[in-house]
């Protein structure tokens, strides 16, 4: 073996080669050598040939294999896809469904918890709280009560009293507790609040004590309304209103003289001035 022989030899170690691919080359190689030696026969073409035949017969086979294979994931790769596709498609359905099902929900406890407020004012018809009077050690609450009817010309008698008590005041809050006063018509309680509109300079002067401020007289509402009252009070000065009122326990504004009066059942209708 000459020099140039070994250094082609080591060159062909040098590079790599699949399996494969090495023999072939190795056939090739032996093929090569053959011609070059002068004693190829045609057998020997013909076993090469035959080789090289079925090497490439059992490559192609490992293709085919290799091939129905990887159609064979991509078929379960696709049906599970599909099978996913159904679940979200049922799941958003379902999503759907239970959207459209709790803003119906959220509905139906609005209207329920209009009703509810409804039934507490409702109870509340023939009360009213008087406010600005001051309390006196002992009191008697009655006896106050007809003071201030007797200042508007009402003649109070205990038969038309069903329940009468001071309003809790939380510490710190200026002026005197109101009073609550519930009769048992509903009449004498318009009635008062009628007299008290015509007698718009009610103070406590007019029921003999020597301060002079002012008494008011209004219509009782729940807890609920009396937090919206104070909302549309604050509305009332953003928005330039000139009315804001009560009446039979439900609660109007009005932007100005001539214009129709709005009634106020939520915090939705005060955003909606």
């Amino acid at each position: 073996m000459t020099k140039s022989d070994i250094e082609e030899l080591k060159r062909e170690e040098s590079i790599w080669r699949c399996n494969p691919c090495t023999e072939e080359r190795r056939k090739s190689k032996i093929l090569e050598d053959r011609v070059d030696g002068d004693f190829l026969t045609l057998n020997d073409i013909m076993i090469t040939f035959q080789e090289l035949k079925n090497e490439n017969r059992r490559s192609f086979q490992d293709f085919n294999k290799a091939y129905e294979v990887l159609n064979s994931k991509m078929e379960e790769n696709t049906a599970a896809l599909k099978e996913q596709t159904a679940k979200v498609d049922e799941y958003m359905k379902i999503v759907e469904e239970l959207k459209a099902e709790n803003k119906s929900l959220k509905q139906q406890v609005v209207v329920l918890e209009e009703r509810l407020v409804e039934v507490e004012q409702y109870s509340r018809r023939n009360t009213l709280e008087i406010y600005g009077v001051p309390e006196e050690k002992n009191e008697d609450t009655l006896e106050t009560v007809k003071k201030v009817g007797a200042a508007l010309n009402m003649t109070i008698e205990n038969d038309i009293v069903d329940a009468y008590h001071r309003i809790y005041k939380k510490p710190g809050t200026k002026g005197p507790a109101g009073i609550i006063v519930k009769f048992v018509r509903r009449g004498d309680k318009e009635d008062m609040i009628h007299k008290r509109k015509v007698k718009r300079e009610l103070s406590t002067r007019h029921i003999n004590l020597p301060m002079d401020s002012q008494i008011y007289i209004n219509e009782s509402l729940c807890p609920t309304k009396r937090r919206l009252l104070a909302l549309a009070r604050v509305k009332k000065k953003e928005l330039g209103y000139a009315f804001l009122w009560v009446r039979n326990g439900k609660i109007f504004m009005r932007k100005k003289e001539g214009d129709r009066g709005k009634e106020i059942v939520s915090q939705q209708d005060l955003q909606n001035l």
